[in-house]
């Protein structure tokens, strides 16, 4: 008989733990603050206008309800063309280089928000009220 067996038999070390008392904390928090998150995103009202910011300043409003309709407004780009109405509101044509506002989609949510970066341009989704959702971390 040989003295040494072979490695994880009989050694208290070699024990296989799945989960970690601290790794089960931190898979509830994940999967509680997604359900939160993802109820929040869906359970907010739809909202009456959005409000354009150029460069930190209100800029223009437009109502969300009605017919579609296009409006312009001047970024530090250029030209934005932005495209509202049956609820909702989006980016149709952009200067900046990406296009990524213009992939953004639409938006129609009391908080939700399309942005340009290239042109400093920011539309927010509030609702008759003004009120642009409960939490803001940017304000």
């Amino acid at each position: 008989m040989s003295a040494l067996t072979p490695a994880g038999q009989g050694h208290p070390a070699a024990k296989s733990v799945l989960f970690r008392p601290l790794d089960v904390l931190l898979l509830v928090l994940v999967v509680g603050l997604g359900t939160w998150s993802t109820w929040r995103l869906f359970a907010a009202p739809s909202g009456s206008r959005a409000v354009v910011w150029l460069d930190g300043r209100r800029a223009a409003w437009y109502p969300l309800g009605g017919g579609i309709r296009r409006d312009s407004v001047q970024g530090v780009m250029g030209m934005i063309v932005l495209e509202h109405g049956e609820g909702a509101i989006r980016v149709a044509h952009a200067p900046c280089q990406g296009k990524l506002c213009q992939r953004q989609g639409k938006a129609a949510r009391v908080g939700e928000k399309l942005v340009c970066v290239p042109s400093r341009v920011v539309v927010v989704i509030e609702s008759d009220a003004g009120e642009q959702g409960q939490y803001d971390a940017i304000h």
